[in-house]
């Protein structure tokens, strides 16, 4: 068994509960990190003017390692399970090793100087490790150590979002982005299952989206899709949350999981059985990426995005497809209709429950 073990991990525990710190605190903890800065982002950010889409530049992230052409599993170099990472600021026990929480030595955004009138791009990004145990991941956890793991997610939303008025100017506003990057050819890394939680003073367009939504529509999106998505499209309902192909599919098999209460902003406000329930979702629809591409001939490759705002709603997006120039133009070519992939989603989950 390839793990960070505890005695590792000792060495590198600075804080066991990242929702107990101060943002100077906090701060200090990122400055304090030698080895961060020799992978700093740019202070600056540009900003497409038809999109409003930012872009933060920062090359040394080209030097990240990726294991992803080893093999995962007992032969694997792992840099985590080696104990060469940077300071824990996060530590709960599992029934089986620890989920713990880190910073990225290539961080998306950094706490610059905020007193510096060329910082444009502030904020934190950290990592969340699934386990400490390099083969345990979303499929083989048990369902209870996950909640963990979801919960984690909620609550340093919550810290984060409670915060930013102590970091960021009264002129920014901060923006917490939860992504799980899985693959090489998705921006994926390290095999080491993760999560990516950032936190910044840039509003991601997806949150713009979102808001300019509800301002249009008079609702917000997760009720328009429960309304409007068409009921073939179901794929699960978990109770408080349902699992859909939405109409609007751009890829094959891309899934989304609806928190079904529309008041429900962030995730931080879902009550204990929404967030069971999100984690219940979030282990079928990794199930269904993994059986299916594997089926397709594709390597396993994909993202999760956290949407909220509009409702709170999760995007499952396998890379099924290459985007080509029409892609790049707003014009989609989708080689499975919804249809297809609601039908082959719906039928894997089935064998996969009368298998058990």
């Amino acid at each position: 068994m390839i793990q960070l073990t505890l005695e590792q991990c000792k060495k590198l525990i600075q804080n066991r509960d990242i929702t107990t710190l101060d943002i100077d605190e906090l701060i200090r903890f990122f400055h304090t990190e030698e080895e961060i800065k020799r992978f700093l982002p740019e202070e600056t950010a540009a900003q497409d003017p038809r999109t409003l889409d930012y872009i933060i530049f920062n090359s040394r992230r080209a030097s990240r390692p990726i294991d992803y052409n080893q093999t995962k599993g007992k032969n694997a170099p792992c840099v985590i399970c080696q104990g060469k990472t940077t300071g824990i600021l996060d530590f709960v026990n599992l029934s089986e090793g620890f989920t713990f929480i880190n910073k990225n030595l290539f961080p998306i955004v950094y706490p610059h100087n905020l007193n510096s009138m060329k910082t444009q791009a502030r904020g934190f990004h950290f990592l969340q490790w699934t386990s400490s145990i390099h083969e345990n991941d979303w499929l083989n956890m048990p369902i209870n150590d996950l909640n963990l793991v979801v919960k984690r997610m909620s609550e340093i939303e919550g810290y984060l979002l409670s915060n930013k008025g102590k970091f960021f100017p009264e002129t920014e506003n901060g923006y917490v982005s939860i992504i799980k990057n899985y693959g090489s050819k998705v921006g994926g890394s390290l095999s080491h299952d993760h999560q990516q939680i950032g936190f910044s003073n840039l509003m991601p367009r997806r949150v713009s989206d979102n808001l300019k939504f509800n301002s249009k529509k008079k609702q917000v999106f997760t009720e328009f899709l429960l309304k409007e998505n068409p009921r073939n499209l179901i794929i699960k309902d978990y109770g408080p949350v349902i699992l859909i192909v939405p109409f609007y599919m751009q890829r094959p098999l891309y899934m989304t999981l609806v928190i079904k209460d529309g008041h429900k902003q962030f995730l931080h406000e879902l009550s204990e059985d929404e967030l069971q329930a999100v984690t219940i979702g979030w282990i079928d629809a990794i199930y269904v990426i993994n059986k299916l591409m594997a089926k397709l001939g594709k390597d396993i490759a994909y993202n999760v995005t956290t949407n909220t705002q509009s409702g709170v709603y999760f995007e499952f997006l396998p890379y099924t497809q290459e985007f080509g120039g029409f892609e790049h133009l707003g014009l989609y070519s989708c080689q499975m209709s919804p249809d297809q992939a609601a039908e082959l989603i719906q039928r894997t989950l089935n064998d996969r429950s009368i298998a058990q």
